[in-house]
């Protein structure tokens, strides 16, 4: 079990090492805009957006480079999504945005599927997990709920 997942991790360390890129970029620009005074970057759906969508973004390159008809139906669901359904949050657009990719992941390569997943899962709970120290270490929240209260703090 552990050579098929070392067997694993060698084969695919290029991408892994891209992923983790990817992530700590996307951080790294929540980080720079905080300093610079946006306090909406505060939030938990724009900091998650941040770090979610560059990963959803670089699969879903690699599982349509190449094959036009699956980069063409990509388009007309992103334009479904975007134009059919009223879009209240980044988040959310992100979600449904990971959810198409995840299927068309799942038809084209299992293991771009799994990298996403994993990625995702990574995200969420290591976001969690750091607001969650922040709010016990330092008394107070690496992320905000909402827009809202981002605003209230800024004045």
């Amino acid at each position: 079990m552990i050579d098929i997942l070392t067997t694993l991790v060698d084969n695919n360390l290029q991408k892994i090492i891209t992923i983790i890129i990817l992530v700590v970029s996307g951080f790294s620009m929540r980080l720079l805009l905080q300093f610079f005074g946006q306090s909406w970057i505060k939030t938990k759906a724009h900091t998650a957006t941040l770090l979610l969508l560059p990963v959803i973004t670089y699969v879903i390159t690699n599982v349509i480079s190449g094959n036009i008809a699956v980069s063409l139906g990509m388009v007309g669901a992103l334009s479904i999504v975007r134009f059919r359904n009223p879009v209240r949050s980044p988040l959310e657009l992100s979600t449904y945005f990971a959810a198409i990719t995840m299927g068309i992941s799942a038809s084209v390569s299992l293991q771009w599927l799994i990298f996403l997943i994993l990625s995702i899962v990574m995200i969420v709970t290591g976001l969690a997990l750091a607001d969650y120290l922040c709010t016990k270490v330092l008394n107070r929240p690496l992320l905000l709920p909402h827009f809202q209260k981002a605003i209230v703090l800024a004045h």
